[in-house]
């Protein structure tokens, strides 16, 4: 590896050299803030004769030993917003002063073109020094060649920033002498690396940590491809991870590095913390696979299959109709953390490994699962980890049957409810002023359910108050209601059995009941909808009426959002899982799983010790910070130095901690819980599997 200083322009000005920049390297970013300020600093040492201004270093690998007659082609491997962002400033130079020759030199721009843009003697690709990405490419050789630009590319960054720096200098606020020597005074570190010798590829991450910070995806990209021959390079950018990128783009930036995410975590059965989504990449491509072609190719398949699949499931683009109509309603549940899971069994799916039928009534079961939690208030906390289990347990030979003991051996606040707790919780839930997509799918179900046609979810549908929500003038509604209505009206509003679904909630507003249920094109009784033909049958609309139609509904949701087959469960299972949340007296754990690693265990006390060995070495200092509180130092959790308990019922963390065991199972769970919440660790992450029943007598 070399290092010089030199100029922008100096570096530019290389004969017979072509800059590429390698398909690896993401597209060019800068925007009119970034070219503003560069702007600026060019007209601040335009004022000093003697002052210079140093933009960067500009990382290169080159061919040393290339023939002076033959093209020697640079590939940058950091700096390329700063080369591109010069050349536009020459090229709309160069293109000002062809415009205004009469009172320019016209030699400037031909200086201009032929010394820093194009290699004069040359023809086709060697012709343009700098050779860009796709569609930089096209639109910047448009530039070159001086090539009519239409309006479609005015939103690209390479055409934006070359009409900017040509403004600037069209309005004569930049003198146009002054400008071009105010260029030949930026300066550059220009790093040479040596192939084969030198790692490109850490020389890139160390620069990128101090520059405009990549995304995940990025890394995991420049990690794949830097370092192959160009050949070879181009060959899996254009056939693989071009076409990987096109096809997850479009639904946000981050949803390429949201996908590797999801991919490792199927892979590894392990959950990546989004800022080590690529540290976790380079450890599982390794062990997996080699820098030959045929392994790259090998990988690059099997990732490229799986972001075909995470493309349907993002938006619903099966072709089958009733998988679309599941995926649509996962959508509005709006849970990304199931992703992984439905991805590994939407593989089996189209490998033909499960049926149609088992995946349609899988997806029905997570369906009904989360639709359950929410109406319980159990939220998604923990959900991630969940579900990564569930790919553990998955078994594509009894797809249906496997997934739903996996489901009802969950426990405590991970456990699928029951249809008890499920009916009592519903009857009286607030279903109006939870997230609008999820009212939306509860209601849009229950019509469904009601006339097994799908709802168009894009229509402009209004979910009505049956009971209006405001009566504190209406007589009407209070009579109904009675001398208690003021407490009914609290009680029932936002419930399921007083809302219903309309296309003229304005026309219904604080009408009476008759009123609303007789309009003669938005009334209840002439209602396109289902849910409102249900009020068909009533004539008032009292307590008692709305509990009649919500226990109508509820059951209707129970036929929806099905329990899971639990005589499966008690023939083919003598085990369960709990959490801290749980009650650990009278029972025996069998194993358990901390932060995705699952351990064997006899007891309680192996438990125990276990998960604080863990914490310890997962964050000392927050684990000693965790001693200092006060439910655990009013117990005997504890000594520091030398052992204060029996020697057979205690246990050494680290070089001086001793953790005391002689304690009962409830204890060891309280004091994980004092410690998990210290040290902000979610309780959700420990699962322990139990026998199911046994007496336990430590």
């Amino acid at each position: 590896m070399e290092a010089d200083k030199n100029s922008i322009l100096g570096f530019l000005s290389a004969q017979n050299r072509r800059f590429s920049i390698p398909v690896y390297q993401r597209e060019y970013t800068w925007n009119l803030t970034h070219c503003g300020r560069l702007l600026n600093d060019i007209k601040t040492i335009m004022k000093y004769p003697n002052k210079r201004h140093f933009i960067g270093s500009v990382v290169q690998i080159s061919n040393k030993h290339g023939l002076i007659s033959q093209i020697n082609e640079a590939t940058i491997i950091d700096g390329q917003q700063r080369i591109t962002t010069v050349s536009l400033i020459l090229i709309a130079l160069r293109d000002y002063i062809r415009e205004n020759f009469e009172h320019i030199d016209e030699t400037i721009a031909e200086e201009i073109e032929e010394t820093y843009l194009v290699n004069s003697r040359k023809k086709n690709e060697d012709y343009i020094k700098l050779c860009l990405t796709k569609k930089d490419k096209i639109l910047y050789d448009k530039l070159i060649y001086g090539t009519p630009l239409d309006e479609t590319n005015s939103k690209s960054n390479i055409i934006s920033n070359y009409r900017y720096f040509y403004k600037q200098i069209k309005s004569q606020k930049i003198d146009i002498k002054e400008l071009y020597d105010g260029l030949a005074k930026l300066d550059i570190v220009e790093i040479a690396l040596e192939r084969d010798i030198d790692d490109p590829q850490l020389i890139f991450e160390s620069l990128n940590s101090t520059g405009e910070k990549l995304v995940e995806s990025d890394l995991i990209r420049n990690f794949l491809l830097m370092g192959l021959e160009n050949d070879v390079q181009t060959h899996i950018y254009n056939e693989y991870w071009y076409p990987i990128e096109e096809r997850l783009d479009s639904f946000g930036k981050n949803t390429l590095s949201n996908f590797i995410r999801d991919f490792l975590t199927i892979k590894n059965l392990k959950i990546p913390k989004e800022s080590q989504v690529f540290t976790d990449f380079k450890s599982y491509f390794s062990k997996n696979y080699t820098r030959k072609k045929s392994s790259i190719e090998k990988f690059m398949t099997e990732l490229d299959k799986f972001s075909r699949i995470y493309k349907k499931i993002v938006s619903a683009d099966d072709l089958d109709n009733k998988i679309n109509t599941h995926l649509k309603g996962l959508e509005l549940l709006e849970v990304k953390v199931i992703y992984p899971f439905i991805m590994y069994i939407y593989d089996y799916y189209l490998e033909e490994k499960i049926s149609k039928s088992d995946f349609s009534q899988i997806l029905l079961l997570i369906e009904s699962y989360l639709s359950r939690r929410i109406i319980l208030e159990h939220g998604s906390q923990g959900l991630n980890k969940v579900f990564v289990t569930f790919i553990r347990d998955f078994n594509y030979k009894e797809p249906v049957k496997s997934f739903e003991i996996a489901l009802l051996n969950k426990k405590g606040h991970h456990r699928f409810p029951n249809n008890e707790e499920f009916e009592n919780a519903f009857l009286l839930r607030n279903i109006y002023t939870i997230k609008t997509n999820y009212k939306k799918y509860i209601l849009y179900s229950l019509e469904k359910s009601l006339s097994n046609e799908v709802v168009d979810l894009s229509s402009q549908i209004s979910i009505e108050h049956i009971m209006p929500q405001n009566i504190d003038n209406n007589i009407f509604w209070q009579n109904i209601l009675g001398e208690n209505w003021l407490e009914m009206h609290q009680k029932y509003l936002h419930t399921i059995g007083n809302l219903t679904l309309t296309a003229y909630n304005s026309n219904l507003s604080n009408k009476t009941f008759i009123e609303k249920k007789e309009m003669l094109v938005s009334g209840y009784d002439n209602s396109s909808f289902n849910l409102s033909k249900t009020l068909k049958k009533y004539t008032t609309w009292t307590e008692n009426d709305i509990l009649d139609r919500s226990k109508f509904l509820i059951k209707q949701a129970l036929s929806i959002w099905q329990y899971p087959n639990s005589h499966s469960v008690h023939q083919n299972s003598n085990k369960t899982e709990i959490t801290l949340e749980d009650s650990w007296t009278s029972i025996k754990p069998v194993s358990f799983e901390f932060l995705t690693e699952k351990t064997s265990v006899k007891t309680f006390i192996d438990v125990y010790l276990n998960v604080i060995q863990q914490l310890y070495l997962f964050d000392s200092d927050a684990f000693y910070q965790a001693l200092n509180e006060e439910e655990i130092l009013n117990v005997k959790f504890h000594s520091v130095g030398e052992n204060e308990f029996d020697e057979s019922k205690s246990a050494k963390i680290g070089e001086d901690i001793y953790i005391n065991t002689n304690i009962s199972n409830e204890a060891k769970r309280k004091n994980l819980q004092v410690l998990f919440d210290s040290m902000e660790i979610d309780e959700n992450d420990l699962i322990i599997e139990i026998e199911n029943p046994h007496i336990v007598t430590n």
